[in-house]
């Protein structure tokens, strides 16, 4: 029994095995265990507060439910977890312990919503005055942030939120005013804020007085303005934030135009700061998108500012290098937000050369790079409620939907398509020139009729579908919209299986340009990844090709797992064959950033032809196709890896193996994981040789719908 266990000995035994093992070993796994499992923690933790053991016993707790469950009387225990954190004053502990707490979904499950009305009580902003102790104010920081992700995750009430950040009157301690600017940006990327919550921003910063019932006992003039001062950069950069996200969410040109000039004003005192580099870079991408939108405005006093474009080229080259000033961008999401940065990069360098495009399309580009850097910078991460398959974290990202950003987005892919269809149409040998000669007339329609959306003023397409509106596919209606004019003419004019063709390679091209893809996906390329470093080739060049190559390829097979048989017919066809694979992954390639570099059936390649051939110049990689009716494993089919292997006799030692499954799936119908189609092998040639690697994709074909399910 609980009652039994004594304190005093259970803390001299946590502390002895704890030091009795070197700094870099981790403690038993069982120790939570030893000690006498959860009730001893339930005994042990009111016993802590304020101890430095506090800390430790969270993280094994934490630890123990990850590896054993919560058993019945873990609830006992991680409330006396939540006791003790709550009451701990040192903030350091607090801090540590409660961050801890908030990661793990297993205790979260049993005391979640405990501890989130715990910290609410320790999130609203303490007494404003120089006599408050610089702890206090830490824990209270800390107990707000830790509320807006218990908020997220759904355990806490985002209006209690609001309640605490409407009682922000007057200027803070630092670390508590810092912790109010983030959380009013953050609360404001999710959900809908008025703006007396936004204007807290301000008086934190000094720009406007306390607001009414504002206690200020203590508190001189000469202390309120230098904290004021100390938070100037955060709340400038919180306030353009906010300004930004206005932006993203217009309906139309006119509104993203104005809110992007008020982000600029925002950001005047962040731009000035030497150390705030990132700010210097986004002042100059806002006034390059401002430029661009503009000119597709049609205001004829409009002019290209080549000297703005090759400058924020090379601040963005710089930035992305140098890595400054990443506080503000990103936190732990600075690998995701670089990448962003570097495609905007490239984008940039394109764009510089063809600035005698219509400015929609430049605008589009930079503001759909802008859309993808901001939803992957400012999405957070959480434990959820509901635990899914994928494990226990997900991703919150901004709710940045319908406004013209996101239609840019969709405008930007569908030009990028029409564009590759017109180069397979100039060029008769390409391997797409039959499908794309039927299809560019229906991507220049569309790309018509949507350009005319986006530039005809304060008119967002909507989504309201009345009795007589035309139905396009999900993405040409975000994009033209479903009840006008221009979406009954696409309709009858160029019915639905050609604009079905159309929708599928937007998705395609949407698809692939994700900074952040679903968490299946993002597991299975560094499953892919971690096998290949065994290979000596994969270093350098050909590892940065070879990685988005299979970022590609599962992309592809993530996305196939989801369409409806009216999307791609043949994944639903008992006769479907390599053909079909064959035609559907190169144009998927083609549409990529691969165009020009994807060839199909390559000849005198290892004295045959290469299915698909990806050429780098210095070296190539290799695609061998099948449709394959048994149910063996890839990694089995000697024929297949044999094939395969062959392409690098004179290449890299990596080759990928495509296999459409077309043999009968099981009684249940239910297509397999993804995490299960994406494999990889090796195969030693020749004795005394290093392993040749082959990555393998499997594609299940001869599908059943979900109603011809029984």
């Amino acid at each position: 029994m609980a009652s039994d266990i004594d304190p005093n000995d259970l803390q001299t035994r946590l502390s002895e095995a704890l030091t009795s093992i070197d700094a870099a070993d981790q403690p038993a796994a069982d120790l939570v265990d030893q000690l006498g499992g959860w009730p001893a923690v339930a005994v042990l933790a009111p016993a802590l507060v304020n101890n430095g053991l506090l800390a430790p016993l969270t993280v094994l707790a934490c630890r123990h439910a990850n590896l054993y469950g919560a058993e019945a009387d873990a609830t006992e225990a991680a409330e006396a977890l939540v006791n003790a954190i709550i009451a701990t004053t040192d903030p350091a502990l607090f801090g540590q312990a409660l961050d801890d707490l908030c990661n793990n979904a297993v205790l979260l499950d049993l005391v979640g919503t405990r501890l989130a009305e715990a910290v609410v009580t320790l999130a609203s902003a303490p007494v404003p005055s120089p006599e408050t102790p610089v702890a206090t104010a830490l824990r209270h920081a800390d107990a707000l942030e830790a509320y807006v992700r218990l908020t997220l995750a759904g355990y806490g009430s985002k209006h209690r939120l609001f309640t605490v950040l409407e009682g922000i009157k007057q200027p803070q301690q630092r670390r508590y005013a810092q912790a109010a600017i983030r959380s009013i940006s953050t609360a404001f990327d999710h959900w809908d804020l008025d703006d007396n919550l936004v204007e807290a921003i301000d008086v934190l910063a000094g720009a406007t007085a306390p607001r009414g019932g504002a206690a200020i006992p203590g508190t001189s003039a000469e202390w309120s303005h230098q904290q004021t001062v100390e938070v100037a950069v955060d709340a400038a950069w919180a306030s353009s934030s906010i300004e930004l996200v206005r932006a993203l969410r217009s309906p139309d040109i006119g509104q993203t135009l104005t809110h992007l000039g008020q982000a600029r004003e925002a950001l005047a005192i962040a731009a000035a700061d030497e150390a705030a580099a990132d700010a210097a870079v986004l002042d100059s991408l806002l006034k390059v998108l401002s430029d661009f939108l503009t000119g597709a405005t049609g205001d004829s006093s409009w002019a290209v500012d080549t000297t703005a474009v090759n400058e924020l080229q090379d601040l963005v080259a710089k930035y992305n290098v140098g890595a400054y000033g990443l506080h503000h961008w990103a936190g732990d999401r600075k690998a995701v937000v670089l990448a962003g940065w570097g495609r905007l990069a490239k984008d940039l360098a394109y764009l510089r050369d063809q600035l005698d495009r219509q400015s929609l399309y430049n605008a589009a580009v930079v503001l759909d790079d802008v859309l993808e850097i901001y939803t992957a910078a400012r999405a957070v991460d959480v434990v959820a409620r509901d635990v899914d398959l994928e494990g226990v974290r997900r991703m919150v990202q901004p709710a940045i939907t319908g406004g013209f950003a996101a239609r840019a987005g969709l405008f930007r892919n569908l030009e990028d398509h029409t564009l590759y269809l017109q180069a397979q149409v100039a060029d008769p040998a390409a391997p797409g020139h039959d499908r794309a000669t039927e299809m560019l007339p229906v991507a220049e329609a569309v790309l018509g009729a949507a350009r005319e959306q986006l530039t005809v003023g304060d008119q967002s397409p909507g989504k309201d579908v009345g009795a007589s509106a035309a139905t396009l596919p999900p993405q040409l209606a975000e994009l033209i919209g479903n009840d006008g004019a221009a979406a009954a003419t696409l309709a009858s004019t160029l019915g639905a299986d050609a604009l079905d063709k159309l929708e599928d390679a937007l998705a395609d091209r949407k698809a692939s340009r994700t900074l952040e893809p679903h968490i299946a996906i993002t597991r299975a390329c560094q499953g892919v990844r971690k096998a290949l470093e065994t290979c000596s080739d994969y270093q350098g060049d050909v590892k940065v090709q070879v990685d988005y190559l299979v970022d590609l390829l599962v992309r592809f097979l993530h996305l196939r797992l989801q369409l409806e048989r009216k999307y791609k017919p043949y994944l639903y066809k008992q006769d479907a064959d390599e053909n079909d694979l064959h035609m559907d992954l190169i144009d998927y390639l083609g549409g990529q950033d691969l165009a020009g570099y994807a060839q199909i059936e390559v000849t005198n390649i290892a004295g045959g032809r290469a299915d698909i051939q990806v050429s780098y110049g210095p070296f190539h990689l290799y695609l061998e196709l099948k449709a394959d009716s048994t149910q063996v494993a890839p990694a089995d089919k000697k024929a297949y890896i044999q094939q395969a292997l062959a392409y690098q006799g004179a290449d890299v030692q990596i080759s990928f193996l495509v296999v459409l499954r077309i043999a009968p799936s099981d009684e249940t119908g239910a297509l397999p994981h993804l995490s299960t189609l994406v494999t990889h092998t090796t195969v030693t040639v020749e004795t005394g040789t290093a392993p040749r690697h082959v990555v393998m994709i499997e594609i299940p074909g001869n599908r059943k719908t979900p109603s011809a399910l029984r």
